[in-house]
């Protein structure tokens, strides 16, 4: 017979609404261990609120996240259901949508978007899913924390992205030579290019892409995961304000380092100005 332990917590919160009344949101977090076949499967379920943005653009989503993992086996197994709720007369009083998710973590990423990590287990990579807040629909899967936004100061121009990317519908070949990354241009809403790097490995090893940073223009800033284009300040034009940026990867082939630079042109990746090794393609796609 299993026997378990079941913790349980619950956590209430008061929001004040603007037409004077009180919003009440309630966590609560369970946690249970049980005998499985190699030691013990402790499993937990916990429910949590975040806010995002301002005014209008006010949001609040309740995350509920289940977790699986079993003691002396590596992994854990977590999935999330987010429920995301806007503003429109008052506050947070209409239900955006509701979406599943691979993954636990949530996090606020800008006023835009959010995320949901899926640890990788042994050396694989952290999957970070990108969901547009208005929406709940995915708009990428980056690759660890290689997000980068870019902005325009004084501006109306929407944000960009650029990230390594999971990218599962790569081909493994390109030519001779064999598959080893993929970098991914976003706005908000779609994905408008992709870069898909390959280089010539030898036979039986693998690579990956390590050491990603944007590249910059002269009076571009760049804190934390966010760009700053200051050379584009106050632009109205899209193709003008992003071009001359990217992104910069390091990788091996056998015991050799290779750079490459994924540049920007009119807003979109581009395969003429990108930069690599003779020994490296990189195969831009534009949607």
């Amino acid at each position: 017979m299993k026997r378990a332990i079941a913790l349980s917590l619950l956590v209430g919160a008061s929001i004040a609404t603007a037409a004077g009344q009180f919003l009440k949101l309630t966590g609560s977090a369970e946690f249970t261990v049980s005998k499985a076949q190699y030691g013990n499967q402790v499993k937990s379920i916990e429910t949590r609120f975040f806010e995002q943005g301002y005014d209008k653009d006010a949001r609040v989503f309740k995350v509920v996240t289940r977790s699986v993992r079993q003691t002396g086996l590596d992994g854990l197994t977590e999935d999330s259901v987010i429920e995301a709720h806007g503003t429109k007369s008052s506050l947070y009083d209409t239900k955006l949508w509701t979406a599943k998710f691979k993954g636990g973590g949530f996090q606020i990423f800008n006023d835009d978007l959010v995320s949901v990590t899926e640890s990788g287990c042994c050396d694989s990579p952290d999957l970070n899913r990108m969901i547009n807040a208005q929406t709940g629909n995915l708009m990428f899967t980056a690759m660890n924390e290689s997000t980068v936004e870019f902005e325009v100061p004084n501006s109306k121009l929407g944000k960009r992205y650029l990230a390594q990317i999971f990218d599962e519908k790569a081909p493994a070949k390109h030519g001779t030579r064999s598959y080893i990354g993929t970098i991914g241009y976003f706005d908000g809403a779609k994905a408008i290019s992709i870069a898909r790097i390959y280089g010539e490995m030898p036979a039986g090893s693998a690579t990956d892409l390590y050491n990603l940073k944007p590249i910059l223009k002269t009076k571009d800033e760049f804190r934390e995961h966010t760009v700053t284009v200051w050379s584009a300040d106050g632009s109205t034009d899209a193709k003008s304000a992003f071009t001359d940026l990217g992104l910069f990867a390091q990788f091996y082939l056998g015991s050799s380092e290779r750079d490459v630079s994924v540049f920007i042109d009119q807003d979109k990746l581009s395969s003429s100005k990108s930069k690599a090794a003779p020994d490296v393609d990189i195969d831009v796609v534009n949607f």
